[in-house]
Formats: structure tokens, C-alpha cells, sequence
């Protein structure tokens, strides 16, 4: 599965566990009608060495993204 954007929306930042929050919006899928999911994820506010912010709460949202289809997968075949 190809994700074709992924945008941050809404960022806060929790002083009390120096965390980011936000929602991330991702688009993937055929280019031609890409579906859209939204995934609430979390990223230290400050990580020395690591990509900017956007990128870590962006694959922080593909994880959870694709750990939770194959959860599901696991699910179907299961039944």
C-alpha cells in the first residue's frame, strides 16, 4: 500500500510530558480516488538527532496505521 500524503493537523504540545500530539491525516491508495484515514499519534516535542517533527509524528501515524490493518487481517482470517 502506497501513502500518497500525509499532512499534520492540529498539533498541541503537553508541557507536562514534553510530548506532541496531534492528528495526522493520510491519504493512500490508487492515486486516481485515494481513501483517507485520520490517526491520533504522540512524538517527543524535542529529539536530538532526529528528523523534524512533522516527519516523526507522520511515521508514528504510519505505524499505527498499518499495525492496526494488520490487526484486522489477523481478525478476518481468524473468523
Amino acid at each position: 500500500m502506497r501513502i500518497t500524503c500525509a499532512r499534520v493537523l492540529s498539533p498541541r504540545r503537553n508541557r507536562a510530558t514534553g510530548l506532541v500530539e496531534a492528528t495526522v491525516s493520510l491519504l493512500f491508495g490508487d492515486p486516481q480516488q485515494p481513501s483517507e484515514v485520520r490517526v491520533s499519534v504522540a512524538a517527543p516535542a524535542r529529539a536530538p538527532g532526529a528528523p523534524a517533527l512533522r516527519h516523526r509524528l507522520a511515521a508514528q501515524a504510519k505505524l499505527a496505521l498499518f499495525a492496526d490493518m494488520g490487526r484486522a487481517e489477523a481478525a478476518r482470517r481468524a473468523a
